[in-house]
């Protein structure tokens, strides 16, 4: 009883950073919660698993914990406009006034390799294919680690 009092406290203060940084208002904190819960199972099965499959379903965690990171991390965009960027300069930003419409201004990319007419067409349809892949290469992180989550969390127990 006591320990397990114990056990509780020390539970509280372990959790007490990432309850004090939760919001409600997006995604990355239940990603950050996930991490920590996942972080710490995985250690503890290592550590004290009994069952047989402690160390396999350790490494599903694992394999967990690490898309968690890569998703926290969001360096997708990064990761697939390298070579875009390199190709066509690092874009910059400028907010020009609209004409007829005094007081309003529209954001407007600038890519320094961008010359011609034809240039502008080829970036802007690279660019939307980039979009794409960067948003299939989350996704395909997310679908793995709920599918992970899935099919095995009811046997991550000792």
């Amino acid at each position: 009883m006591i320990t397990s009092i114990l056990k509780s406290i020390k539970n509280i203060f372990k959790w007490m950073p990432i309850v004090w940084r939760d919001r409600n208002c997006d995604h990355t904190f239940l990603y950050e919660m996930l991490y920590f819960k996942l972080s710490n199972m995985e250690k503890y099965l290592r550590k004290y698993g009994h069952s047989a499959n402690s160390e396999k379903d350790a490494d599903r965690i694992k394999i967990c914990v690490n898309l968690l990171k890569r998703l926290m991390d969001d360096e997708y965009h990064d990761i697939v406009f390298k070579k875009h960027n390199e190709k066509w300069g690092a874009p910059y930003f400028s907010w020009p006034d609209v004409k007829d419409r005094p007081g309003y201004s529209k954001l407007k990319i600038v890519k320094p390799n961008v010359i011609t007419k034809e240039d502008e067409e080829q970036e802007s349809n690279e660019y939307r294919s980039l979009m794409q892949i960067e948003s299939n290469s989350r996704q395909q992180d997310v679908d793995y680690l709920f599918e992970i989550i899935r099919k095995y969390h009811q046997e991550w127990w000792d």
